[in-house]
């Protein structure tokens, strides 16, 4: 199907988000963004450093005024439990960090304001194991600490303080591979330091360095009178640089859209809470050897594209997304909003759940949330979606709209089901039954390959039901007609058989069946008017046959 597509696809990656392209556009050396950045961050950024880390969780007390009973205690228990190990998850993703020691505090809510987010007993008590320990990096496990707080505790400390919201930013600068992605890190990095410069709010390892003249010092920014000025002209320069690379490579994923929507080749999104099998559903639907999925968070840190086919070996583009994850601040989710973006245009989409996972009903929504917040942050750049899109926008109040999910586009499969009992998921699913009010998911063990058969036949059976593909017979005069030609480099042939000459016919002519994009036949009846399909297409009925 489409073979000039597909021969221009092999040759020019035309489809991937690591495009030879972009990369020739985008010339600037990798390591210069490193060194800017640890000259104003300083070298505690570097997440190639060997460091021994420690974990510090705060878990919400049960409330004061009811009498908890053993079932909420459990659930507590459980609930903290699945934060911790996902937080030594995180911890771990960084390859160069060691987890030395956890270190768990019951922690009101209300106090995370705090200048110093803790309360003097439970700082004396990180004071008094930081001195017999070397640990060279403390993680708080909250979405995100202010200035002061990273001031007053990394100072009191002599530790560099880090929250999910930094830990999550250095796994993303530690694994991002495309030029893009890179930029989206050092974009955030750069804006975290500036705030942090702005208010005052430094580690004590650059205080002494903001206080004295530039005088003698070849490095600082020309112009600059004090330390300070000088840094914050170094990140004023290097903001500019990051904003250009990144108008850049916006201007490079826009053409890469428009060429994705004018192969007329169906795109398929796997989207999905971070290490629930995404890359190992896309490796199974494509039969991949290149791919590598790994166990850990954030094994997938920017989007790509990867060929496949469905039903009849039909054609199609299969994209891997960013994972999603829960207590991550709106500044990081909207960040990354460029691989959001990028799906925007695909016709279905296919909504993953690690139904294995103790908290997978969370999970699933964090996801469901995330989407609809981004559906609401980013109208102005989704509304351009095609008509086949997943995402529709929606009409509210007078001249307003909003973007909302097309349910039928959208293909809900629990995975990892070899990894549960029968019976755990069979509960499972009448939880997930009474959530979404019907059955209509599908189960899969993506490692096996068990179940991927029905993902790929249901995409299919959807896109059809849609229009956006359409199973049709056409007859051509002969297979030297310009119908045929036509038809053999647009669509897909499922059949094709010749109608000899009878009693009632004396030209010799081709029966096809065809599946085909729903603009090619239109284009296709607009070029061959007098064939018998064209009519019908042209007609004013044309509609009913999508």
């Amino acid at each position: 199907m489409f073979k000039t597509v597909l021969r221009n696809c092999e040759s020019r990656v035309l489809f991937g988000r690591r495009c030879h392209s972009s990369n020739e556009r985008l010339q600037e050396t990798d390591h210069l963004f490193d060194t800017d950045i640890f000259d104003v961050g300083g070298v505690q950024w570097d997440p190639k450093l060997n460091q021994k880390v420690l974990l510090v969780q705060l878990t919400a007390p049960l409330p004061r005024t009811t009498t908890a009973t053993s079932v909420q205690i459990e659930k507590k228990k459980d609930k903290d439990a699945l934060e911790l190990s996902e937080a030594k998850s995180l911890v771990r993703s960084v390859h160069t960090w060691q987890l030395e020691s956890v270190l768990t505090f019951n922690h009101n809510p209300k106090h995370l304001k705090s200048q110093y987010l803790l309360g003097p007993k439970k700082l004396a008590d990180i004071n008094q194991f930081l001195s017999r320990s070397k640990i060279d990096i403390v993680f708080i496990n909250v979405p995100q600490i202010t200035s002061l707080q990273f001031a007053n505790l990394s100072s009191l400390w002599k530790r560099y303080v880090i929250d999910r919201y930094v830990l999550v930013l250095t796994i993303f600068r530690l694994h991002a591979s495309s030029k893009e992605a890179k930029l989206q890190v050092a974009r955030l990095m750069v804006a975290l330091i500036k705030n942090r410069i702005d208010q005052n709010c430094l580690p004590w390892y650059l205080r002494g360095k903001l206080l004295g003249s530039t005088q003698g010092s070849p490095k600082q920014a020309k112009g600059a009178v004090t330390a300070k000025e000088a840094r914050r002209l170094k990140i004023q320069a290097l903001e500019a640089k990051v904003k250009t690379g990144l108008e850049r490579a916006s201007v490079n994923r826009q053409n890469v859209r428009r060429r994705n929507l004018s192969s007329h080749l169906p795109l398929i999104s796997v989207i999905g809470y971070t290490n629930c099998g995404k890359t190992t559903l896309i490796k199974s639907l494509t039969r991949s050897h290149k791919l590598n999925p790994e166990n850990k968070l954030f094994a997938t840190t920017e989007a790509s594209s990867h060929f496949g086919t469905l039903k009849n070996d039909v054609p199609c583009i299969y994209n891997d997304t960013v994972g999603f994850i829960s207590n991550l601040p709106h500044t990081l989710v909207d960040a990354f909003t460029a691989s959001f973006e990028e799906i925007s245009s695909s016709q279905m989409i296919v909504l993953i759940t690690d139904i294995s996972h103790p908290d997978w009903s969370s999970q699933m929504g964090v996801v469901d949330n995330t989407i609809g917040d981004m559906l609401k942050r980013m109208p102005s750049k989704m509304s351009c979606a095609p008509t086949h899109s997943w995402v529709k926008q929606t009409q509210v109040g007078k001249g307003g709209s909003e973007l909302t999910v097309e349910k039928d586009s959208v293909i809900r499969v629990f995975n990892k089901c070899d990894k549960v009992t029968a019976s755990e998921l069979e509960e499972r699913l009448d939880c997930v039954s009474s959530k979404l009010g019907d059955k209509d998911y599908l189960l899969t063990t993506a490692t096996t390959g068990k179940g991927v058969a029905d993902v790929v036949d249901n995409i299919y059976h959807r896109l059809c039901a849609s229009g956006f593909l359409i199973e049709q017979t056409v007859i051509v005069p002969s297979y030297r007609s310009e119908e045929y030609k036509f038809l053999k480099e647009n669509a897909h042939f499922q059949s094709e058989e010749s109608i000899g000459p009878s009693e009632t016919e004396l030209v010799e002519r081709v029966e096809l069946r065809v599946v085909l994009h729903h603009t090619v036949l239109r284009k296709f009846a607009a070029l061959f008017p007098l064939n018998a399909l064209s009519k019908v297409v042209l007609s004013e009925n044309y509609h009913e046959l999508w």
